[in-house]
């Protein structure tokens, strides 16, 4: 055992995936920033629990570095991610959905109120009697009749049953009425439960209100990741494309073994993609392996070109909760990062708009040097401080612009009254001299 984890080691095969991630489909050249804005991508921390006081009873630890130990062991290593995660592009034909729900049941109220049995309730049921005290009046009126019928030793003791009865009904009667009519609060208070004990026994129900019992946080999480091998004539293809990246994907959700003969729990994991949900800490469920895929691809040589990996995973906790305390709420689902994983962004796997336009122009062939219009390699940041200096320098032309055109004005007016104050003055000088 020892000798073949030394020859693997030595003969690792290192697992460089499109991008850093394991399901892309294999480069096309033309078409890979579309394919990689096409699919989400699933991130994975493989993780060991750590004990910590409270009711939570452990929180999970980062365990990269075994896992890691251990998938070379296998002969593989993850070339791009040094300290993790393992990241997964799935297909998104079943998208993950949550369930919240709350159990509510009947209050012990409600059991105690149904004292009487099936039985009873039947019997006064076939009577006719809305009460207990009158449906025990006709069975103890039935007994002693049928025991004075009788006669003998067991009319004696039929009778004497009946007489038992009938005297327990009136005495539950009196003590009714009395209760009912006295004067006092608890008197007539005990008199009212009396009475409603009185039809309870009878079979008589009370509706309470249901309580809630329980609550229900029932994430359903199954992703599928493909996995290409476009050379399954190559037995380092395979490896790199179907064999390691298998191997690193059931590394996560088998038990291990340390002796051979026994073994022990999995990894658990934090089990995130953002923008859609972050689970920690959560467990890996199942794990199905297509071969094939769907279309069950096949080489001539019977190595498989697809294999479809479908992962089944949950949390560990079954219900989310909210904070009245204002404390925060870590290592388990809460409300507040369920909300907030809505405003992530996946801005480490999908190539933005203009990348994606100075790709498509590098692959085009286009003579760059010729023709920089074509090409801008401005970060948004740097593209909206740019517009933004146009902006401002616009607005100061306009500005500018504004200001020279009143001042030609102010000019002009005080042009034309310079004239007309002049025409006056010769005018007037005119009409001196004449005069």
């Amino acid at each position: 055992m020892a000798t073949t984890r030394e020859s693997n080691r030595q003969n690792l095969i290192k697992l460089s995936p499109l991008r850093g991630v394991f399901g892309y489909p294999p480069s096309t050249y033309v078409s890979d920033d579309m394919i990689v804005n096409s699919m989400p991508v699933l991130q994975i921390y493989p993780s060991l629990p750590v004990f910590q006081s409270g009711l939570t009873l452990f929180r999970i630890q980062d365990a990269w570095d075994e896992y890691s130990t251990t998938l070379k062991s296998i002969g593989y290593e993850i070339a791009d991610q040094p300290r993790g995660p393992l990241e997964l592009a799935f297909i998104a034909d079943s998208f993950p959905t949550e369930s919240f729900s709350n159990d509510y049941g009947e209050s012990f109220l409600q059991k105690f109120t149904d004292v009487a049995s099936q039985g009873m309730s039947e019997i006064t049921q076939m009577m006719g009697a809305r009460e207990f005290t009158e449906a025990a009046g006709k069975i103890a009126g039935g007994l002693q009749e049928f025991g004075s019928q009788q006669g003998g030793i067991t009319g004696t003791v039929v009778g004497g049953a009946g007489d038992l009865i009938q005297k327990g009904r009136q005495g539950l009667e009196s003590l009714r009425k009395a209760a009912s009519n006295s004067e006092s609060a608890i008197g007539q208070a005990f008199g009212g439960g009396l009475d409603v004990l009185n039809k309870l026994m009878a079979g008589h129900r009370v509706d309470f209100p249901v309580v809630w019992r329980n609550a229900g946080f029932n994430p359903n999480y199954q992703v599928t990741i493909r996995l290409y091998n476009p050379n399954p004539g190559s037995l380092r293809r395979t490896k790199e494309n179907i064999m390691g990246p298998l191997a690193a994907i059931l590394l996560l959700g088998i038990p291990g073994s340390e002796d051979g003969k026994t073994y022990t729990w999995p990894y658990y994991h934090r089990i995130k993609c953002e923008g859609i949900f972050d689970l920690q800490p959560a467990v890996i469920t199942n794990i199905t392996v297509i071969k094939g895929g769907d279309q069950q691809q096949l080489a001539y040589n019977q190595r498989v070109s697809i294999v479809d990996v479908r992962i089944d995973f949950r949390s560990v906790f079954n219900s989310m909760l909210y904070d009245r305390s204002n404390n925060i709420l870590t290592g388990r689902p809460n409300l507040g990062s369920y909300i907030a994983q809505f405003g992530e962004d996946a801005n480490r796997y999908y190539v933005k708009r203009n990348q994606m336009r100075n790709n498509a122009i590098a692959r085009s062939g286009v003579n760059i040097a010729a023709n920089p219009e074509l090409i801008s390699l401005e970060t948004p940041d740097e593209l909206a401080q740019r517009n933004a200096l146009e902006t401002e320098k616009n607005n100061g032309i306009r500005r500018r612009q504004a200001e020279a055109i009143e001042i030609s004005t102010r000019t002009r007016v005080s042009t034309e009254d310079s004239s007309k104050q002049a025409q006056l003055v010769a005018e007037a000088t005119q009409r001196g001299i004449t005069t």
